[in-house]
């Protein structure tokens, strides 16, 4: 899974999923990417995301690969996300 960070037309940072806009498929897919402990990695920055915007996204990636679970959450089933309703009006804004 590889994030794109950039800019919108109104200045709000968006996100970008393996080129594609940031939808519930990806943030399920990043859940149990991270319960199985592959690495979220950031693929690159647009040029209006600021040095500083850029080194506060990389520590919150890295916090979240280095993501710790107890045993009673690793045994939890991750396809029990795949149960979760997709029917999310997409044409909302993630809530960051």
């Amino acid at each position: 899974m590889k994030l794109k960070f950039t800019r919108n037309g109104n200045g709000e940072v968006i996100l970008l999923v393996d080129q594609e806009p940031f939808c519930t498929d990806h943030y399920l897919e990043m859940v149990k990417s991270v319960k199985e402990k592959v690495e979220i990695e950031v693929e690159d920055f647009g040029d209006d995301i600021t040095h500083d915007e850029q080194e506060s996204i990389k520590k919150m990636i890295k916090e979240i690969n280095e993501l710790e679970f107890s045993e009673d959450q690793e045994n939890e089933d991750v396809e029990d996300l795949d149960s979760i309703d997709n029917n999310v009006d997409e044409s909302e804004d993630p809530p960051f």
